[in-house]
């Protein structure tokens, strides 16, 4: 072998080891569980409680969750999603009555992880979106 080629390899070394070092941070993401609140548009004082159970597969998301209203709780489902550049955009679909709804949010904080922005969903589920990375992998 070349003498120019062990030199170069031995510099690559301790970079090559440095990329596999398991002890980093988390990727930058969405896949995870994620809670938090949806405050009322129409009420300032009412905060609603909401889960999110994302995966991300490069700029596509797929997921499902619920939020919980004083009279019931709403499940929905992600059917078209991405994020890009820190801001997830989700279409979702709720079940009963058949309807859709969207959340845009922006990737404030990485550690744990915070993301905020709107939510559109049925009676007071409409407003300020505030969630939380409760859990990196998806329960």
């Amino acid at each position: 072998m070349p003498r120019r080629l062990l030199v170069v390899l031995a510099l690559l070394a301790p970079l090559a080891l440095a990329a596999c070092d398991a002890s980093g941070p988390d990727p930058v993401g969405i896949t995870g569980t994620w809670e938090g609140v949806i405050k009322d548009m129409n009420d300032a004082s009412a905060e609603y409680p909401v889960t999110f159970r994302l995966t991300d597969t490069g700029t596509h998301v797929t997921g499902s969750g619920e939020y919980t209203l004083p009279a019931e709780r709403v499940e929905f489902t992600v059917v078209n999603g991405s994020f890009f550049q820190s801001t997830a955009t989700l279409e979702l679909r709720f079940a009963l009555p058949p309807f859709t709804g969207t959340v845009v949010a922006t990737l404030t904080e990485t550690d744990p992880g915070r993301l905020q922005g709107t939510f559109s969903g049925r009676g007071g589920g409409n407003g300020d979106l505030d969630i939380e990375l409760v859990a990196r992998r998806v329960s």
